[in-house]
């Protein structure tokens, strides 16, 4: 037996869940073959090292997974295979509403993947379904839908089109959803000996507009299998969650239906609305002990852009996403009455202009109320373009320019100075979240691409979670700020330290361990920020924007928020769908560099570790020794010997401008703080107390000084090369590359 997989690697950053679902295809013989739109050797030396043999071929962005499978099954011989698995990447949304059906996250690819190779024993349950001759195709049952019912009218016309193409009289009705399925090798051969070729395909549905080729092709496949003669085969590998089916059943009414559409507008114009009405008519026969509060938990799932419908056109979406905002009112309807007349001030830092358009979005949740809109943005980083769309957005909104220093939270603090904090109940304080860093793994969270913005933004402008932001505000007197529940964090000790040596030059107490909003994006209530304000901080306090030290602006983000707690006030979170991508988490936590900070055989400068070990993937670390002779010092990518390194010449020859140069350069570059005085300081220091031996110097797995450059320089100008000096050495590890 011989099996043909295909896998379409669209999203490369995915490539590590596929290879670990396709080491359960076990007891049989198979070619790999991945397509991919660039060709990066990182990925390809992934794939080989998984399967030598296999063969990877970078294809043009055409016809989505449906061009790449049609490539390779002209490119082998499908005599030579009993099946072929066909296998694609789909994105990460934190919640994608398709065909009246909700996800979170991966489930749609997890379900589709997991129903073909989820486990080896799924993998074998499925072989012995082959052996029955009349079946031809594998899919999970989840996503095995009507053509008719789940097409417009342009997909169903591409379906007639493709059958008839392929003279296909009789064929399925249905289609699997997201294009993943297990078939027997020999029914493909209609398909690859068509005359379908490349130019049949436009960019267009790369695009997402509607009504392309490759729905047709897609929506063909079951086709195929049924006019051969053979069946199709449901997988069910999972139970489809409850909550799903409840969700379902709520998007179905306003998505799918006219009339169902026209009758839950009916029902949410009302002034008292009954919800367990509500969830009758939509078929849900189920009394709750709290009604408005199970629909609540629907809204909860139900937070997220709706410019993320990509099945839907611009004028549809506006339409869609006013309906969303007038159920979620209709069922806050009790909150938004007792709130109407909060005062509320909006201050948005806009760095990333492209982000307008999806903030904007949020920002109409916003609108049932009457708010203040400042926007800032920074000179040389803006474009009139968008700046005049902000204006036609909201008239009477105010815009300023700041060079760019400190960050967001700079224009932030300086626009306080301006504001009578007495007209306004609350002030939301938000930004532009940059949202193209493929990875990153801070306070025990990973971050992929847009979950950070999203997190930050759907934990207060969602449509239901502005009015419970506004209600917890402006009533509850134990609450100060409100944000995202999982972004509500503690700082680590290092950045804690930062932050009380700088809030204590201002005068301002904070408590260990310390609560602030990771991303620094809030509601806040007005009062509280009068202790800021009262600082009368300007934006000419803050430094130059300069990644890699912990500024004014750092500390403040942090003093804003923790300083809530020393008034008496709380926090308060909002639950919001964050991937918890588990297995990447449990790995960079188990090699998390943080775990040094709690080692008490040694101090580690915090300086240093804030600008260089914070973020690294330590895998392992140890308590060494070595001759000072050995030790190597990187500088401008080349590696030399202490002997050959600034610090140890002016130990030699005495000569502080050569030496004063070096710290003028390192300071420009690195960061570090360092001259001839200190230095002395340093060497009197060591002559007259000794080596602290806690203080080690830290070296890497190749004996490069990663921080006690100076210390090491003198022991070797006092001992000479020889000297085994103690040292701190850690293996970091470049983790794989990860993605969306």
């Amino acid at each position: 037996m011989k099996i043909l997989v295909h896998l379409h690697l669209n999203h490369e950053e995915q490539l590590n869940f596929m290879l670990d679902r396709l080491k359960n295809i076990n007891n049989c013989e198979y070619d790999l073959y991945v397509t991919l739109y660039n060709d990066r050797e990182e990925i390809n030396n992934k794939i080989l090292s998984f399967k030598k043999d296999a063969k990877v071929i970078k294809v043009e962005n055409i016809g989505n997974d449906t061009y790449p499978f049609l490539k390779v099954i002209r490119m082998v011989s499908l005599a030579d295979y009993d099946y072929v698995i066909k296998l694609n990447t789909l994105e990460y949304k934190p919640l994608k509403i398709y065909y009246g059906r909700i996800f979170k996250g991966f489930e749609q690819r997890n379900l589709l993947v997991d129903a073909l190779i989820g486990s080896k024993q799924r993998f074998k349950n499925n072989l012995k379904i082959l052996q029955d001759k009349t079946i031809g195709l594998l899919a999970s049952k989840y996503f095995i839908l009507s053509v008719s019912k789940y097409s417009n009218n342009d997909k169903r016309f591409n379906f007639k089109k493709f059958k008839s193409r392929l003279n296909i009289e009789k064929g399925s009705k249905d289609f699997v959803l997201g294009s993943m399925f297990m078939i027997r090798a020999e029914l493909l051969n209609i398909l690859r000996d068509s005359t379908i070729v490349e130019s049949d395909f436009s960019l267009e549905q790369n695009n997402n507009k509607r009504g392309t080729y490759v729905d047709g092709v897609d929506r063909g496949f079951l086709s195929l299998v049924v006019s051969q003669g053979y069946s199709v085969y449901p997988i069910r590998n999972k139970m489809f969650p409850i909550m799903q089916l409840l969700k379902y059943q709520l998007v179905q009414g306003f998505f799918r239906k006219k009339k169902q559409i026209q009758r839950i507008r009916k029902i949410f114009s009302a002034e008292n609305v009954d919800v367990h009405k509500v969830i009758t008519i939509l078929g849900l026969k189920i009394k709750f002990k709290s009604r408005k509060l199970i629909i609540r938990q629907q809204f909860k799932n139900l937070e997220n852009k709706i410019e993320e419908l990509k099945l839907l056109n611009e004028e549809t979406k506006k339409e869609y996403s006013s309906k969303l905002q007038n159920i979620a009112m209709a069922v806050s309807n009790d909150l938004y009455k007792k709130n109407k007349n909060a005062r509320i001030l909006v201050c948005l830092h806009l760095f990333y202009m492209h982000e307008w358009e999806a903030i904007k979005e949020y920002l109409d949740n916003l609108s049932c109320y009457n708010y203040d809109l400042i926007v800032t943005c920074v000179d040389g980083f803006y474009d009139e373009e968008t700046l005049d769309k902000v204006r036609e957005y909201k008239p009477d909104v105010q815009i300023k320019i700041y060079g760019n220093q400190g960050y967001d939270i700079g224009a932030f603090i300086d626009i306080l100075n301006t504001i009578d904090l007495d007209k306004y109940d609350i002030v939301y304080k938000l930004h532009s979240k940059g949202w193209n860093r493929p990875f990153i793994y801070i306070y025990n969270q990973i971050f992929k691409y847009k979950d950070w913005f999203y997190n930050l933004f759907n934990g207060l402008l969602a449509p239901m979670s502005v009015h419970i932001v506004v209600d917890k505000l402006l009533n509850d007197n134990k609450i100060g700020i409100v944000a995202a529940d999982n972004l509500i964090i503690n700082d680590p000790k290092h950045k804690q330290s930062f932050t009380k040596n700088i809030a204590g030059k201002y005068g301002i107490q904070l408590k260990d361990n310390y609560k602030y909003i990771a991303g620094s994006c809030f509601a806040i209530k007005a009062e509280c920020l009068k202790q800021i304000q009262n600082l009368h901080i300007t934006i000419e306090d803050f430094e130059i924007t300069k990644r890699g030290t912990f500024s004014l602006a750092h500390a403040l983000e942090r003093i804003v928020c923790a300083g809530i707690e020393p008034m008496g006030y709380e926090f308060y979170g909002i639950a919001v769908n964050h991937p918890t991508y588990e297995e990447e988490r449990k790995e960079r936590e188990q090699n998390s560099a943080l775990r040094l900070l709690d080692d008490d055989r040694f101090e580690i400068d915090y300086d240093f570790f804030y600008r260089y070990l914070e973020l690294k993937n330590i895998s392992s670390y140890r308590i060494t020794t070595i001759k000072l002779k050995d030790v190597k010092r990187n500088w401008h990518r080349t590696v030399m010997s202490l002997t050959d390194v600034a610090p140890y010449k002016f130990l030699q020859n005495g000569n502080p401008e050569e030496y004063s140069k070096y710290c003028e350069k390192n300071n420009q570059e690195n960061g570090y703080d360092m001259n001839v005085d200190k230095f002395q300081a340093l060497i009197d220091n060591i002559n007259n107390n000794g080596f602290n031996s806690k203080n080690l110097p830290i070296i890497n797995s190749e004996n490069v000084i990663l921080d006690g450059q100076h210390r090491s320089c003198v022991l070797l100008h006092k001992y000479g090369p020889e000297y085994e000096m103690p040292v701190l050495e850690v293996t970091i590890e470049k983790p794989a590359k990860k993605g969306k």
